[in-house]
């Protein structure tokens, strides 16, 4: 029974090792990634620097577009598949606490107010 046992706890640990946690909906993610509430990864403009980052999204035109709790429907925001033409959703915030990993709380444009949203951080 003892050459069982860490036979049995070798498999047991190999398992968990290789589970790996899917991107959450309007947070950082890689290509080829499958991202959470039916989001995609797209390449948006939304970003610390403007700059494009890939980013759990979906394409929408209202709020009720965007799947999930805190989701917005941002227009304009540029996508790699469609220039900007529809809006994006995204996660509505008040601070980086509310916000995925791999992205903070910033307003789109310099007078935004209340209207903050998660974006990638490409300070990181």
């Amino acid at each position: 029974m003892r050459p069982v046992l860490p036979l049995l706890l070798l498999v047991l640990t190999a398992a968990c090792v290789d589970q790996i946690d899917p991107p959450l909906s309007y947070g950082r993610c890689n290509p080829g990634d499958v991202c959470g509430l039916e989001t995609r990864c797209d390449r948006l403009t939304a970003s610390t620097s403007g700059a494009p980052a890939l980013v759990c999204t979906l394409p929408c035109t209202v709020d009720r577009d965007c799947p999930g709790f805190g989701g917005v429907c941002v227009p304009g925001v540029a996508a790699a598949t469609d220039g900007g033409v529809e809006g994006r959703c995204l996660r509505a915030c008040s601070e980086d606490g509310d916000c995925r990993p791999g992205t903070v709380c910033r307003g789109l444009t310099a007078d935004a107010g209340a209207d903050r949203v998660c974006v990638a951080d490409l300070t990181m």
